[in-house]
């Protein structure tokens, strides 16, 4: 009498589940390997290619990245003039002086005397002879303040500006925005070039790696026939593929780094030279690690998105998919 067979059968161990999936990966992985080795040139040539296309918006990035700490200094020391009325009463200038102390907008307030400012303009020659025929002095006092670090904006300048503005024995105050306005249409405007060109090239990336693996399948047709009558599935065949262009991702995004870190090393002393010329600390900021990782993972991500495409168009040609 024989007997029946379980009605539950015992599913294999999880671990030796676990350790055919990785034995099919380290497959595919060798597979992958295999194709690069057989050749070289290409995969080289469209690395090298796809290394440049990177290290474009790698440079538009750095680039946005040493201007921003440039933007908030400036922008930090903006100063706005406050001018009195011209017949405000010692009194009254001492009393506005308390104000602007109080303001908690502020961070450094300086008073310039109609004195002080009249023999400023002494100091050139080009105003003597206009000074020297007035009856009286028509300057007015001026408060010089600086707003505190936060003010970085714009529009925050502009309110303020209105708000000390609207003080008594206040006859104008002037804001100069013209070098802070530019900064930040540059500024915003990098960022939109940056933007862009990211996503134009990380397209050119993709067609790039798209038509590469295309050619390796054509060349591959038969190889690709024989594994499907042999019963290997979609997934077995697309697999290497997948690698493939994981390593395109990856040894692409190192090279693109290199190319990075050799122009930095070219621009750092000129940029070091020239802020000792200006006795600046500012200096040439490069990639830090959490960049270059997180560049890397993009790289890979729109690589191996690209081989997925790629095969799966193919195979489905084939009647495959």
């Amino acid at each position: 009498m024989t007997k029946k067979a379980p009605l539950n059968p015992k599913l294999p161990p999880r671990s030796n589940t676990l350790w055919q999936w990785l034995k099919f990966q380290l497959v595919a992985c060798k597979l992958s390997l295999s194709k690069l080795a057989e050749h070289p040139w290409g995969f080289i040539i469209t690395n090298c290619v796809i290394a440049l296309g990177l290290s474009l918006p790698i440079i538009l990035f750095l680039l946005l990245k040493n201007i921003s700490p440039l933007q908030s200094s400036l922008t930090g020391t903006t100063q706005i003039s406050v001018f009195t009325h011209t017949k405000a009463t010692d009194q009254h200038i001492k009393t506005l002086g308390k104000l602007l102390e109080k303001n908690p907008n502020l961070k450094r307030i300086d008073y310039i005397g109609p004195k002080e400012a009249l023999d400023e303009f002494k100091a050139f020659a080009s105003f003597q002879l206009a000074i020297k025929s007035l009856a009286e002095n028509p300057l007015p006092g001026v408060y010089v303040v600086e707003p505190k670090d936060h003010f970085i904006e714009q529009h925050q300048l502009t309110r303020l500006a209105k708000q000390l503005s609207q003080l008594n024995h206040v006859e104008s105050v002037q804001l100069d925005l013209a070098w802070a306005e530019r900064l930040m249409r540059f500024s915003t405007l990098s960022k939109r070039i940056f933007f862009s060109v990211s996503i134009l090239l990380g397209l050119a990336l993709t067609l790039i790696i798209y038509n590469s693996l295309r050619l390796l399948l054509n060349q591959s047709h038969d190889e690709i026939r024989i594994m499907a009558i042999l019963g290997g599935t979609r997934h077995f065949i697309q697999r290497p593929y997948l690698y493939l262009g994981a390593f395109y991702g990856f040894t692409s995004a190192l090279l693109s780094l290199l190319i990075i870190q050799l122009i930095y090393w070219w621009l750092k002393a000129p940029v070091d030279s020239f802020s000792r010329l200006y006795h600046s600390q500012m200096g040439l900021q490069n990639i830090n690690l959490l960049e270059a990782g997180i560049l890397i993972i993009i790289s890979m991500l729109l690589s191996s998105l690209s081989a997925w495409l790629t095969t799966r168009h193919y195979l489905k040609k084939l009647q495959l998919c």
